[in-house]
């Protein structure tokens, strides 16, 4: 009975038929509701993929880890809204955008400045790396109070 109660209280709902990419994505958006924020997410990829599983949860960890964070630190409205795509010319595209009433500073490298704290603003740099891996695009930018980060993968060539 008891097990049967937890496995009731479990809801997991299917974001991607990628199984990595859905077990990041539910992992942190039950956080993200958990913290209070309203979430709305477009995920629009297939089980395979062009990129590496790991990259791509990296990705996803660090951008939706900050995301929630940002959200944690306020008290008002607490929204993130994601989009996931694999376009027909096979680039992955992805927006994360939260709630965010603080302005944003951004150093000369594009990403925020972030205070000295041991651990601290190391995954946007991994965002980085990984974007910098598929000759990719990385914006952050801070806008009408909402944080914005984008990244555009370009697939391996063959």
């Amino acid at each position: 009975q008891e097990l049967s109660g937890k496995l009731l209280s479990l809801t997991q709902t299917i974001w991607s038929a990628n199984t990595a990419v859905n077990a990041v994505l539910t992992a942190y958006l039950t956080q993200a509701e958990e913290a209070g924020c309203r979430v709305n997410a477009d995920v629009r990829i297939p089980a395979d993929l062009p990129y590496g599983e790991m990259d791509l949860c990296i990705i996803l960890a660090n951008t939706l880890e900050n995301a929630i964070n940002a959200c944690r630190e306020i008290e008002t409205e607490k929204q993130i809204t994601v989009k996931l795509e694999l376009t027909q010319n096979h680039r992955l595209t992805l927006s994360v955008e939260n709630t965010c009433p603080a302005p944003v500073e951004f150093g000369v490298n594009g990403l925020p400045i972030t205070p000295l704290r041991e651990g601290h603003g190391l995954g946007l740099r991994s965002v980085q790396t990984v974007t910098d891996k598929y000759g990719g695009l990385l914006q952050c930018g801070w806008k009408e109070q909402r944080f914005h980060i984008q990244v555009i993968l370009f697939p391996p060539q063959q």
